[in-house]
């Protein structure tokens, strides 16, 4: 069974309590935000207080920082009482919920992933909102880690292998740079790009999972600029190409075509790579390859 929340909580012990004037109702151990609503994670409000008590909109009720709750037993005909249940395991981490069930908790990361207690027992959890990160940025002074699987946003993922996923969006940096003690950046062209493909002066390491033959165009040359790119489709053939009037030399520094746009193909091998690099502003040169590329007018 999972957490689930529950009405008409009984406030054990709460911490770090004050009055705050309620912008809407609330009820008893109701996680509320800055300044007075229900938190929603569905709608991005980060709870920072939990109700100890209810109130209508405008009413000053108190809050707390904390607050230890329980849901109440039930008393049978005859007398016979049955011990609360939430249905959550001790020790199981609590976020907040969103849309219907504003307010409240639930075991499941929302659109934002804020941590907001934990279940003591069948009957009893702590709530302690925890610090969210939301809004359009992040600065951290110290090092970020990540421990187990966190959603940042429905888009967003960074999983327990501290592997950051997007499925949509960019990474935007207007200084500074993204340093790597292992890893890389690369970018996957497959159905989405087949036939053609322009290299991208931000890529890297291109992986390259073909259901059709492809050319990949190269950028223009800069002195410096390099790219990996790695052919992962047996029975299609990759060309390579270099745009304008730049040029793709073999190691001897003569090209295939008389100084004339050249191309190298791969011979549809399976896991072939090559990394080209940029000499100048004209040349791009092979330093390393796998596999069996030819030039090619």
């Amino acid at each position: 069974m999972a957490y689930a929340d529950f009405g008409s909580k009984i406030i054990q012990k709460s911490y770090g309590r004050f009055k705050m004037a309620m912008a809407e109702a609330v009820v008893a151990g109701d996680l509320i935000t800055a300044d007075g609503y229900l938190a929603d994670a569905e709608d991005s409000k980060a709870a920072s207080f939990v109700a100890c008590e209810a109130g209508a909109a405008l009413a000053v009720i108190t809050v707390a920082m904390a607050a230890e709750i329980k849901k109440a037993p039930t008393v049978a005909t005859g007398g016979g009482v049955t011990r609360g249940d939430h249905g959550g395991t001790a020790g199981t981490v609590l976020y907040l919920d969103g849309g219907a069930e504003q307010g409240k908790a639930i075991e499941d990361v929302g659109t934002i992933a804020q941590q907001v207690g934990w279940v003591v027992s069948q009957d009893q959890a702590l709530l302690i909102p925890m610090h969210v990160l939301s809004g359009t940025n992040a600065t951290f002074s110290g090092t970020l880690t990540v421990g187990g699987a966190t959603a940042l946003n429905a888009n967003v993922t960074i999983a327990s292998t501290k592997t950051l996923t997007m499925t949509k969006g960019n990474i935007t940096m207007t200084e500074g740079n993204v340093a790597f003690t292992k890893g890389q950046i690369s970018h996957k062209v497959k159905d989405g790009h087949d036939k053609a493909y322009s290299v991208l002066v931000t890529d890297d390491i291109i992986c390259c999972e073909l259901t059709e033959d492809t050319t990949l165009t190269l950028p223009a040359a800069v002195a410096g600029m390099h790219f990996t790119i790695m052919h992962k489709s047996g029975d299609k053939t990759l060309t390579i190409v270099p745009t304008g009037d730049d040029k793709l030399i073999d190691n001897c520094g003569a090209d295939a075509d008389g100084g004339v746009h050249v191309k190298i193909v791969d011979d549809k091998g399976l896991d072939c790579y090559i990394k080209l690099v940029a000499v100048d502003a004209t040349n791009w040169v092979p330093v390393a390859a796998g596999g069996t590329w030819t030039f090619s007018g």
